[in-house]
């Protein structure tokens, strides 16, 4: 296994040796996991995640494109709410912030109709209309995100971005700063789901660990937080980024998803893939911290 990813992993078993906040049942795991089995039978292999419009339609160069799409896509994919998970600035959003971006990329294909790019002049000018649409929108973090931008256009000489992987990604600060790899792993399993990757790419990842995963591990019953722990999140108090409550969450989830992906004969990209396209049937709270992880 990629020792960065079994990093992870190690990390993620130290934290639940003797957990003070987190639990999980194993016996909702072990439900879930045959329930999930059937889904895995028809969704084991890449879900065929049609490439967006503006990359199809656009110029030379698909492959090259594809991956600068979802790394700026990853370098901002977090932390939509502000001051409580149902206020969205603006309708803040995963959705809105892809919307963005294809209309960025759109502006720049069409220009490309007209004028000569260089393939990284094209990729510069589609990141900085990105910073500026994110910040007329009033994103939160705004500052960060544009932060994450420009450290990806720093980059962008040394990267290679058709063949960018986890060993590059963990040599960019904003992706490398969260030990848990969040957006990191998140990357691969989104070029993956795009036909993009090869499955022995995925084989050990461990789910991408944010807010919306624990929320329906926990509304499903497979793991639960103690007494303190529950107050917290459904009072929508805050919990650090880094404390022993925010981390045993990221951890417990880890470890819950593999003892589900190894029940139902499946990856954990597959876990990932049914909960998330689940998560809007839960209104339950997700816990709330403020970081760039996720």
């Amino acid at each position: 296994m990629n020792e960065i990813i079994e990093g992870v992993w190690s990390l993620a078993r130290e934290f639940m040796k003797n957990p003070k906040y987190v639990s999980f049942d194993k016996d909702k795991i072990e439900a879930l996991g045959e329930k999930i089995k059937e889904y895995a039978k028809e969704n084991s292999q890449c879900s065929s995640l049609k490439l967006p419009k503006c990359i199809s339609s656009g110029p030379p160069g698909q492959i090259e494109r594809i991956f600068w799409y979802e790394l700026l896509v990853s370098s901002v994919n977090f932390c939509y709410w502000y001051g409580r998970s149902t206020i969205r600035p603006e309708g803040s959003s995963s959705a809105k912030m892809y919307a963005l971006l294809d209309e960025a990329f759109e502006v720049k294909n069409r220009e490309a109709e007209n004028r000569t790019f260089s393939s990284q002049q094209y990729r510069e000018e589609v990141a900085k209309l990105f910073q500026n649409k994110l910040m007329m929108s009033r994103f939160p973090l705004v500052d960060q995100r544009v932060r994450c931008i420009d450290e990806l256009i720093k980059k962008d000489d040394e990267l290679g971005i058709a063949q960018i992987g986890l060993k590059e990604l963990v040599c960019i600060p904003e992706f490398s700063r969260d030990l848990f790899l969040k957006r990191a792993f998140l990357f691969i399993m989104q070029l993956y789901r795009r036909g993009c990757v090869l499955p022995e790419e995925v084989q050990d990842l461990p789910i991408p660990a944010d807010y919306q995963i624990p929320k329906m591990l926990r509304y499903l019953g497979c793991i639960y937080y103690s007494d303190e722990l529950s107050r917290k999140v459904d009072s929508g108090e805050l919990i650090p980024e880094g404390s022993l409550m925010e981390c045993e969450i990221r951890a417990v989830s880890i470890i819950a998803c593999k003892l589900i992906a190894d029940r139902a004969g499946c990856t954990c990209e597959v876990v990932d893939r049914y909960l998330w396209s689940k998560r809007k049937e839960c209104s339950d709270p997700f816990h709330l911290t403020i970081t760039t992880n996720y």
